[in-house]
């Protein structure tokens, strides 16, 4: 399935910041106040909104696509039995402009969400065309794509050392813009973390002072650094 759908995915690699941040539960809540959303809508909100603004005006106008996009676990659809641990898994767009995420409030983007995944089953017999008619746009610097680790059980692994005091993302090679929220750090978990590695270096600083200005926590030393 995903085979099937790397036609979205742009070709050759990104130059892409490293910004690593975390979301306190307190936002996240207000999110979930104002929107009736889940942990990940929120979260997924928030980055889209906050990457967009730090891109408009610099790549793209206020017209131009800048679609979110994440994968989906369709084992359940697909009937796989349990201990199958091959690929189950489809990419849904949703489709907006960059006016309409950078200026909406978080109830119209998480409602987009919820309504991107409540389709997701519709992958399974359309084709793979997701939310728009016809062949999937391929994903470049105006699109982010966000992932969940949260349920994977990755902080839960021993190998004898211990449990890892984090479990995070890196990528060498970006293809897409993308984001990685990431499985909770124990005792200290006190927000959500997010590895984004979505944004050009000059857009960095631009979408460091969006978050903050949400009231999430930015790395300092994580503007610093670009993708190898």
């Amino acid at each position: 399935m995903v085979a099937a759908q790397k036609s979205t995915m742009t070709r050759g690699r990104l130059d892409l910041a490293r910004v690593d941040v975390t979301v306190p539960w307190a936002v996240i809540n207000c999110v979930k106040a104002q929107s009736g959303g889940t942990v990940f809508e929120a979260v997924a909100a928030m980055l889209w909104q906050c990457r967009t603004r730090a891109v408009v005006g610099h790549e793209h106008d206020e017209d131009s696509p800048a679609p979110l996009a994440f994968p989906s676990d369709v084992r359940a659809q697909v009937g796989a039995t349990a201990g199958y641990y091959g690929n189950c898994v489809v990419v849904q767009m949703v489709p907006a402009t960059s006016h309409a995420v950078a200026s909406g409030g978080f109830g119209d983007l998480v409602a987009l969400i919820r309504q991107a995944r409540e389709k997701v089953p519709d992958l399974l017999v359309s084709g793979n065309k997701g939310e728009t008619e016809g062949e999937q746009p391929e994903l470049r610097y105006n699109a982010l794509v966000v992932v969940s680790w949260r349920t994977l059980g990755f902080e839960a692994v021993d190998l004898g050392g211990g449990r890892p005091a984090r479990v995070t993302w890196h990528e060498e090679r970006p293809v897409v813009p993308g984001c990685v929220v990431c499985p909770p750090c124990g005792a200290e978990d006190d927000g959500v973390s997010v590895a984004a590695i979505c944004v050009k270096p000059e857009h960095a600083d631009a979408f460091a002072r969006e978050l903050v200005t949400m009231g999430v926590r930015v790395a300092p030393s994580s503007l610093c650094s670009a993708s190898p």
